[in-house]
């Protein structure tokens, strides 16, 4: 280590040179990166209910739909139509809108009046209906009630399907939109010459497009708190604000934090500008390097940063703490960086260890986004370790020395602390140990009984607008929409098979029976709905009731007798016929329900906002319901997007409780390898598991739940937490070899080391106290883990380590020197 030093304060105006030029070079490549957030990065790719989302997909279409809903009291006179007609037209036109709907445009099913035997598709936007009338047709259509208009018919719901993300889409006016807005963005025309680069740029502006839409609410004439807006791009456009607040905004505070911090606990203008001074181009290499392979930055990885920042930040404190220690009693400055490096260092190479191992196990996490997170965090530590040891050397060397007696004055207020729970820690040692150990016991047993949360909703902020505007639209329509089930035949035209039909019909009404379940709408509506048009409602109903044998595709039976048998039927009047109809008249909503090759359903199911536990639950129920009802060829999968975050919650507490046993583990033997003992490898660990058990009970009590995002760091957390334990046995082993009895070596581990735990997790818990400001609560809980864990931490290192120490646990039978000393 003291070769190391050397070699660096002879060579420090090249490491000062290459880490300018490195650091320009990532910044670069920091400013090109740009901000995207994809909701399937979410979720686990590798599972059947993720490829049956896909496969709905693309059968119906993607998620793109935004939901926009206007409340006023005039909805159904002259005046209200025409400014909904106005709004509607308006979405309509937008060159990024495939097509925007309200009831006015909607399709319903009526009768011809020329033909009453025919079914034909129409919408309710016509001139002869007087307003009265029209509200009483609206609000009685199945098709209409409470889907795009509430039951009072004061709130209009429009939905706006946004043109896909597909080469055949870059044309004509949206092509020319996208030249437009192009300008105006990073790299915008050098993307306008390959076709990649375009889809790229259109989906970046998709992605913001919501508060185009809300404008043009606004000029169609209805006021700012009557406008409500849903669906997935209008979260991301959340998302994506929110990523860029925190690399704005969070991020520059989270320096001036630590900065604050470290000046109130060093005392010197130097030394609270070094650390960071040092780390922060470890936080511009890691994004630069990380963007290179991911190429974008997302809600989660914009955590980054503040993460690698603080955690890079403990490790110059600790070689700083030792630093001024070694000036305090006299030490040449030289010298001083030197012993600094010689007692600290290895520990700090430990700790950084430790730390890898950590992001290291997110790469096994299900989900994508945890594994770009990983990705950032793991060049970080590696950037911010190289850094530490090659730039704080220099930095130090240019230092002023501060007279002996100054620096003694400043650490003689924590070492009046420090003995103080030394002495107390020595007179109940069993005590103390006992109560570690029980208290670890019980966290352990108590974890299995957490509820764990991944509704997508509820990662936001409780007052946030995204929030409100979800609970009124859910006020009036009575649901978030966000269910479906899939039934796939397996062959062309199967949907139309009357047993099919049956199986989905009698779905339903089990379904409607849960309180769970608010309704549902499916092919199904339109068959009960074009029957009753020729005075037979209820068909499938009185046709199932009486057990009937399916009749062909191609027939349609009117009259039927008791046993069943059908004596009046006629082919021109066939339900296949007329919904193919309905089909091929592009009826609004047809291809929602059913695909062109007419083998796949789509069953659409609202649902009250729910837990994700209790979604989980009803998605098997709905599954069992199925099995029976339905043709064994057949197959019925619950599925949509908040399903599958709902299913992804125990996926992530599973693995994160898998990577943190690995985690633990490895910690252990390379501490045994380290002291040169299993036992001490084995015991280091108890103090470690404690914080983050508790931490997790903290934040489920906090919050109701544990964000399923947030269990993620549960490793990372417990790996920075071993980093104070590290430096206390490594201390307390160099003391131990140097011949000093137990009382006397741990008496001088916690005045030598206890300084460098004690500014080392006050710098952590500040800087990561900067994650609870966010909105996004994934963050949020990540900031509550990681302060509780580290809080009750260093606590627990600085009591049940020495009680553990004076009992003789770690104790290796023999006073050679390891690699520690």
């Amino acid at each position: 280590m003291s070769r190391w030093v050397d070699l660096i304060l002879r060579h420090r105006v090249l490491v000062l040179c290459l880490t300018i030029i490195m650091t320009a070079a990532m910044g670069y490549v920091v400013y090109r990166l740009p901000l995207m957030t994809s909701l399937t990065d979410m979720l686990s790719k590798e599972t059947d209910l993720y490829r049956g989302y896909t496969e709905a997909r693309d059968e119906f279409g993607g998620d793109e739909l935004i939901v926009l809903a206007v409340r006023s009291d005039e909805h159904f006179t002259k005046q209200g139509l025409d400014k909904l007609r106005h709004l509607t037209d308006l979405l309509g036109n937008h060159p990024f809108v495939e097509r925007a709907t309200s009831f006015l445009n909607g399709g319903t099913v009526r009768s011809n009046p020329l033909d009453p035997e025919e079914i034909i598709t129409t919408s309710y936007n016509q001139a002869d209906i007087a307003p009265p009338k029209l509200k009483e047709l609206v609000t009685a259509d199945p098709l209409f009630r409470r889907i795009t208009v509430s039951a009072d018919g004061t709130s209009a719901l429009i939905t706006v399907r946004l043109q896909a993300t597909h080469p055949n889409s870059l044309k004509g006016k949206l092509l020319e939109e996208l030249k437009r807005r192009a300008a105006n963005m990073h790299q915008g025309t050098t993307k306008l010459r390959t076709e990649s680069g375009q889809l790229s740029l259109f989906d970046a502006i998709k992605q913001e497009i919501s508060s185009d839409f809300r404008k043009l609410a606004i000029d169609a004439g209805y006021p700012k708190q009557d406008i409500h807006m849903s669906g997935f791009p209008v979260l991301i456009t959340s998302l994506l604000q929110e990523t860029e607040r925190n690399i704005k905004e969070l991020f520059p505070f989270c320096m001036v934090v630590l900065f604050l911090l470290l000046l109130y606990l060093f005392r010197r203008l130097v030394d609270s500008f070094l650390p960071i001074l040092c780390i922060f181009p470890a936080v511009i290499w890691s994004i630069g390097l990380g963007g290179l392979v991911i190429g974008h930055i997302s809600i989660i990885t914009s955590a980054a940063p503040i993460i690698i920042l603080v955690v890079g930040t403990s490790n110059v404190v600790h070689l700083v703490t030792q630093f001024r220690h070694e000036m305090g009693r006299g030490a040449e400055r030289s010298e001083a960086i030197r012993a600094a490096f010689m007692n600290v260092g290895t520990a700090c190479m430990l700790t950084s260890l430790t730390t890898l191992i950590g992001f290291a196990s997110m790469f096994f996490q299900p989900m994508p986004y945890t594994r770009e997170l990983a990705l950032y965090a793991f060049v970080g530590v590696i950037c911010a370790f190289l850094l530490t040891f090659m730039l704080t050397p220099v930095l130090l060397s240019f230092t002023r020395s501060v007279a002996h007696e100054r620096e003694q004055n400043r650490t003689e207020r924590l070492s009046v602390s420090l003995r103080f729970m030394y002495r107390l820690v020595a007179r109940h040692t069993r005590k103390t140990a006992a109560l570690g150990v029980l208290l670890t016991i019980a966290s352990i047993c108590v974890i299995p009984f957490i509820t764990v949360e991944n509704v997508l909703t509820n990662k936001l902020h409780k007052d946030h607008p995204i929030r409100h505007d979800l609970e009124q639209i859910q006020e009036a329509f009575g649901s978030s929409g966000d269910f479906e089930i899939l039934v796939k035949t397996g062959k062309e035209g199967g949907l139309y098979d009357t047993q099919v039909l049956h199986g989905m019909y009698q779905l339903q009404v089990e379904m409607e029976k849960s309180k769970y379940i608010e309704g549902s709408l499916s092919i199904v509506d339109l068959v009960e709905l074009a029957y009753g048009l020729f005075e037979a409602p209820d068909y499938l109903k009185g046709l199932q009731d009486r057990g009937a044998p399916p009749l062909p595709p191609e027939t349609r039976c009117y009259k039927s007798e008791p046993d069943g048998r059908c004596t009046d039927s006629e082919p021109g009047r066939n339900i296949s016929a007329q919904l193919d109809k309905m089909f091929l008249a592009n009826f609004d909503g047809m291809d929602a329900f059913v695909d062109e090759q007419r083998q796949f359903g789509r069953m659409v199911v609202r649902v009250p906002n729910m837990s994700a536990e209790r979604l989980v639950i009803v998605a098997d129920q709905i599954s069992r319901m199925a099995k029976p009802l339905f043709p064994e060829n057949v197959s019925v999968q619950p599925n949509g997007f908040g399903l599958l975050c709902a299913v992804t919650g125990p996926e992530i507490l599973d693995s994160s409780i898998r990577g943190l046993s690995t985690a633990l583990l490895i910690i252990a033997l390379l501490m045994a390898l380290l002291f040169g003992s299993l036992r001490v490898g084995l015991l280091s660990v108890i103090p470690n598991v404690l914080p983050v058990a508790f931490a997790v009970w903290f934040t489920y009590l906090w919050a109701g739940a544990i964000d399923a995002d947030g269990l993620t760091m549960l490793t990372v957390c417990v790996c920075i937490a071993v980093d104070d334990t590290i430096h206390f046995l490594a201390r307390y082993h160099i003391e131990r070899d140097r011949g000093l009895e137990i009382g006397p070596a741990v008496e001088r581990t916690m005045m030598e080391s206890g300084y460098g735990m004690l500014r080392t997790s006050i710098i952590l818990v500040g800087g990561f106290s900067v994650l609870l400001m966010g909105d996004y609560m994934t963050l949020v809980s990540m900031g509550i883990m990681f302060c509780v864990t580290l809080s009750l931490a260093v606590l627990l290192d600085l009591t049940v380590m020495p009680a553990m120490a004076h009992l003789r646990w770690f104790e290796r039978g023999s006073t050679k020197k390891t690699n520690a000393s």
